[in-house]
């Protein structure tokens, strides 16, 4: 397998399936795979030699890019909303800022401040979606602060303060429950 493919593996017929998302960018090396909620699209990203990054969605069924994200540095997390129409992720540049994007057309929304991340600048950070898309929970160190998808901002709310570090949210379907 070369460094631009993965593989997919069929458990009914155990075929292993190798896809090359960007066969014109076979050099690149596939960093994260993140598959969507129900498993029909996969959200890849890649970086080449000169750490220049590219985040796009594959169709398993049709067996190709449906859309991508260009960036400018490699992102620090990326999410699926729990209806696959969003994507969330955190940017790894100096301000890590919350970028949203449109999964079916891969075409930003909008790139929002977060006033926990860039003020602590680390490397770290996570998120999920709750009330069915509307709202994205974003970790990081010891803060967790809610962002309003609809409304396109954070909430009101004072971030939340832990007495560990988040390495993960992962929210009940219901919302009403969160595991940190």
């Amino acid at each position: 397998m070369r460094e631009g493919q993965f593989r997919v593996l069929n458990l009914s017929t155990t075929q292993l399936d190798t896809f090359e998302p960007m066969p014109s960018l076979s050099s690149d090396r596939v960093i994260r795979v993140k598959p969507s909620g129900d498993s029909q699209r996969i959200l890849f990203t890649t970086a080449d030699d000169q750490q220049n990054y590219t985040s796009g969605i594959f169709d398993l069924a049709s067996g190709k890019v449906v859309s991508l994200i260009r960036q400018p540095t490699e992102p620090l997390t990326l999410v699926w909303s729990h209806d696959d129409k969003w994507i969330a992720g955190i940017s790894g540049c100096e301000s890590r800022n919350l970028i949203l994007w449109d999964s079916r057309t891969g075409q930003e929304i909008g790139e929002f401040v977060s006033p926990v991340l860039s003020a602590q600048g680390h490397d770290e950070a996570c998120m999920t979606f709750l009330d069915e898309s509307r709202s994205l929970l974003i970790g990081s160190m010891h803060s967790v602060v809610t962002f309003d998808t609809q409304a396109r901002s954070y909430k009101s709310l004072p971030p939340f303060r832990l007495a560990f570090t988040c390495r993960g949210l992962y929210a009940s379907p219901d919302s009403r429950r969160v595991v940190l």
